[in-house]
């Protein structure tokens, strides 16, 4: 695998993630095209959280998180166990509070829900001055899941937010 930092997007995913980690213990000029050969598949992105990408991205694994992208779209998870110690798992639902705080509460801002058994996020969705940028997360008990999907035009808004719905724990569950 060939190891590479994209300059978009990593620095300040990198540091939403330890922001949420301190509380719970991140363009070319041509127009883009929304490729309808975007056939995603399933990646291993931490060793707890697995994500639907397109095939053609380039990935890279940064040891405490992970990244892939293209030229116009960048994804970027990063999981963490949550709990003291050895001890007891932290509940889903104490993470999903902290983590909402986190994201904030802007109206401005639309927030998007998912929850599927066991597993619940939060992400929102931020205009920029050359297309969206979307932070979510994802809890299971005792895990989380932090993405930052950075993209350069609107028009790939759906994709960004079907990917964060990808997000599933490494038993399969979302």
């Amino acid at each position: 695998m060939r190891t590479h930092n994209h300059p978009r997007g990593a620095a300040a995913a990198g540091l939403w993630v330890l922001a949420m980690a301190r509380l719970v213990a991140g363009c070319r000029e041509s127009k883009p095209s929304v490729a309808v050969e975007d056939k995603p598949e399933r990646v291993q992105a931490t060793p707890t959280w697995s994500v639907d990408i397109p095939a053609h991205f380039t990935r890279s694994d940064n040891g405490d998180s992970w990244q892939a992208f293209d030229d116009h779209r960048v994804v970027y998870v990063s999981s963490l166990r949550v709990g003291e110690g050895n001890g007891p798992a932290t509940e889903a639902a104490d993470i999903d509070a902290i983590g909402a705080r986190v994201l904030g509460e802007d109206p401005a801002d639309p927030r998007l829900e998912q929850s599927s058994g066991p597993v619940q996020g939060k992400a929102v969705v931020r205009s920029k001055d050359r297309g969206v940028e979307l932070k979510g997360y994802m809890v299971a008990e005792g895990r989380i899941a932090v993405c930052v999907i950075d993209v350069d035009d609107r028009r790939f808004e759906p994709w960004a937010m079907g990917v964060w719905r990808s997000l599933r724990t490494s038993s399969g569950t979302p």
